[in-house]
């Protein structure tokens, strides 16, 4: 899971990210890894969408791929979230 700062290090040298494609220190290709950062972002906008429409399974199932492709606290917290509001729907 990605700190609380919810920024990655680079996966060759542990160095703080910075965003750029390329590492700082090692030079390392983060294409990759940036790709798969926006693509978890994305993710959980759209699940933060269908917590605002209601659709607390699809915000489940949108949390829960974005916590697969790039754990952070935050992803976690609206996995979690939308979790509790599913099961509190199906209660009632």
């Amino acid at each position: 899971m990605i700190g609380n700062d919810e920024h990655p290090n680079c996966p060759v040298c542990q160095a703080r990210f910075r965003g750029s494609a390329i590492c700082s220190r090692c030079g390392a290709d983060l294409g990759s890894l940036l790709l798969l950062l926006d693509h978890a972002y994305r993710l959980r906008g759209e699940a933060r969408k269908e917590l605002e429409t209601g659709d607390f399974g699809r915000a489940q199932e949108l949390a829960e791929e974005a916590e697969t492709v790039c754990s952070t606290q935050k992803g976690l917290e609206l996995w979690l979230l939308s979790s509790w509001l599913l099961s509190s729907s199906e209660v009632n």
